[in-house]
């Protein structure tokens, strides 16, 4: 039979095992990643304005402005009548 003594019990507080640091390392590198993302985030992507040249005719968009229809320079459309 076999008797435990306190000298075989080698209990060292939770801080110098390896295990707890081991676990939470893999939780700290994640939040160090995101709180790096997001400040490259914040700082360098600020947002633009995308100036587009462009004619905007109702909901008709057009780089140039020659494709949009023009209402009022072909006669047949001006003299016709709405039934």
């Amino acid at each position: 039979m076999s008797t435990y003594n306190d000298d075989d019990l080698d209990v060292n507080p939770w801080y110098k095992e390896p295990w707890p640091w081991i676990l939470m390392a893999g939780p700290a590198l994640a939040i160090i990643g995101c709180i790096i993302t997001i400040v490259l985030a914040l700082s360098t992507n600020v947002d633009q304005q995308i100036k587009l040249e462009g004619v905007k005719q109702g909901l008709f968009v057009s780089k140039d402005g020659k494709d949009i229809p023009r209402f009022g320079t072909n006669p047949e459309v001006e003299n016709r009548e709405l039934k």
